[in-house]
């Protein structure tokens, strides 16, 4: 009964006792240390990066072409070489020219040498004027007699050369007319034999509805409207063909007059035409199934045939031309030299009346006045060496545009023609890249994209290199849209190589790291120190104390800039672990 009693009396009492035990058994402290890892706040340059990879490419791409037309007579290279600027790749034939050439170089320099005569010879009349004044002799009278005389010889001799001049350039050229015009008859009848072939070649093979048998019958018509002025003739057969007697081609077989220069030049360059156009038709033929071996000969002895007819009607076109020119060149020289000779006659008729007439104010007056009229005729004769300079320059313009060079040191990556094949105007037939001169372009996540900025310095190291090997490049241009890649927004990025490129190659992986931004003699301390802008800090004391601070530049190495609230050489926990029994 005490018992129960004093169990009821002090019972709130022994349960408080009873957890009160209870809690000092649970929560007894440790006797182990917490396992405590740290990083002294130091002081030193962050740099923040963007690593990617990217591909090196050549910054210059060069697909080069002639501007004209031509035979290719030498390529002086070949693919995979190593080419500096300048350097020839491939030439035309430009055997005209470099006669034509030969023809107005002369010609400049005869034109040189008169004007160094008309020099001489102003130099002689302000001679003369200067001997007026001092008086004259009996012995400079019959000198002045006998130059007189000699100057009348020149004048005749002068005259004579300029019409033996014009019977020549007569003969020159009615005997180039004639040779045209065989040219002119063998090639319309061997035109006349092409277009019945490529019809054969037509109905044999290219008379349904196909891509390839449009395309021929509509050069076909062409064809047949510039050689038998004839409309819708592109199923024509060999039947109706040669029952046709009407255009280029029948005024040809009737034009019988050899000697009717106009005409011969007319119906040679209208025969060019057709024969262009006929070249194109057979090109337009296919090498198909249905095509035997028969027909491929006869295909490329024709189209072979056809662009050496074409070539030999240029050809005669241009030396008809140019016999044009040289002959006038060279007449205009003889007329030239009987205007001097009668030029020099009459000054010394004036040179003799001026000696016998003595010091007179009229002989020194007219004296002068043949003094001016020299110096105009100097000037004259000046612009005319200039004048046939310009020509040789423009003869060497020519000459150049028949040659391909390299536009800057590189490699020469593609050929596309062969020595002896007809190289057409505007055609790529060569293609160089750039040595040394090389990008990269890589893409960034839309993550990075507002960390770079165009001039930033960038350091990369190739796959196909060793890893030690570091190059230095620069962004350059960054693309303003995304593209998506397996979904993904990035941003095409350009970067300039900066350090030499020796054993750069294009096509090259490059593994890229950005620099963005950088921090120079700043605190900073292992990102993971920080959660929320604070940071735990071990004392001297071994107290563990928390504090807020601030941050600034993260670095690409797992370091965060420390702006406020840390000292240097302070220490900032970065693990605590507490074990338990």
């Amino acid at each position: 009964m005490q018992l129960k009693e004093i169990y009821k009396n002090h019972k709130k009492k022994l349960i408080w006792g009873a957890v009160a035990l209870v809690l000092i058994v649970v929560f007894k402290p440790s006797d182990k240390e917490p396992t405590i890892e740290t990083q002294t706040v130091e002081r030193g340059d962050l740099r923040q990066e963007v690593s990617l990879t990217g591909t090196v490419e050549s910054r210059n791409i060069a697909s080069l072409a002639f501007e004209g037309s031509g035979k290719v007579q030498k390529i002086h290279v070949s693919e995979n070489q190593k080419v500096k600027k300048g350097e020839k790749l491939i030439s035309l034939n430009a055997d005209t020219f470099f006669a034509r050439r030969s023809q107005n170089f002369a010609r400049y320099e005869v034109e040189k040498l008169r004007e160094k005569e008309a020099e001489r010879l102003l130099d002689v009349e302000k001679a003369k004027l200067e001997d007026l004044k001092s008086g004259a002799k009996p012995s400079e009278v019959k000198l002045a007699e006998e130059q007189l005389k000699s100057t009348i010889q020149k004048e005749e001799r002068a005259n004579l050369e300029v019409e033996r001049q014009i019977q020549q350039n007569d003969t020159e050229y009615k005997n180039q007319v004639s040779k045209n015009f065989a040219s002119l008859k063998l090639i319309n009848s061997k035109v006349y034999q092409g277009i019945l072939d490529l019809t054969d070649l037509q109905y044999e093979n290219f008379y349904g509805s196909s891509n390839e048998s449009t395309q021929i019958s509509i050069k076909k018509a062409k064809f047949m409207r510039l050689f038998f002025n004839t409309d819708n003739a592109e199923r024509y057969s060999n039947l109706v063909i040669t029952g046709l007697n009407s255009g280029l081609y029948n005024e040809i077989i009737n034009f019988n007059n050899s000697e009717d220069e106009s005409k011969v030049i007319a119906l040679t360059s209208r025969l060019k035409d057709a024969t262009s156009s006929l070249i194109d038709a057979y090109s337009a033929i296919a090498y198909t199934t249905s095509i035997d071996s028969t027909e491929k000969t006869l295909i490329n002895t024709n189209l072979q045939s056809l662009n050496t007819d074409f070539a030999t009607l240029v050809t005669n076109q241009v030396t008809l031309s140019s016999l044009e020119r040289t002959n006038d060149s060279l007449l205009a020289a003889k007329k030239i030299a009987f205007e001097n000779a009668t030029l020099s006659k009459l000054e010394a008729e004036v040179s003799l009346e001026n000696v016998k007439s003595g010091a007179s104010k009229s002989a020194i007056s007219a004296q002068e006045q043949l003094i001016a009229q020299k110096e105009i005729a100097l000037e004259s004769q000046k612009a005319s060496s200039r004048a046939a300079y310009a020509s040789v320059a423009d003869i060497n313009s020519e000459i150049n545009k028949r040659v391909i060079t390299a536009p800057f040191n590189g490699l020469i990556t593609k050929i596309d023609i062969d020595e002896g094949e007809i190289a057409f105007s505007n055609t790529e037939i060569v293609e160089v890249i750039s040595e040394g001169n090389f990008e990269i372009t890589a893409n960034i996540p839309e993550s990075d994209i507002a960390k770079i900025k165009i001039g930033d310095s960038a350091s990369f190291d190739l796959d196909a290199l060793s890893s030690d090997l570091i190059f230095e490049a620069e962004v350059v241009k960054i693309s303003e849209s995304a593209n998506l890649i397996e979904g993904v927004p990035v941003y095409e990025v350009l970067l300039q190589i900066t350090s030499d490129t020796n054993l750069v190659k294009s096509g090259m992986t490059a593994n890229i790291d950005i620099l963005t931004d950088k921090r120079e003699n700043v605190l900073f301390i292992p990102s993971r120190a920080v959660t929320d802008s604070k940071v735990k800090i071990l004392l001297e004391n071994g107290m563990i104390e928390q504090r807020e601070i601030k941050t600034g530049l993260k670095s690409f190495d797992a370091k965060i800039e420390v702006t406020s609230g840390l000292e240097e050489g302070e220490k900032v926990i970065t693990y605590m672990e507490e074990e338990n029994e």
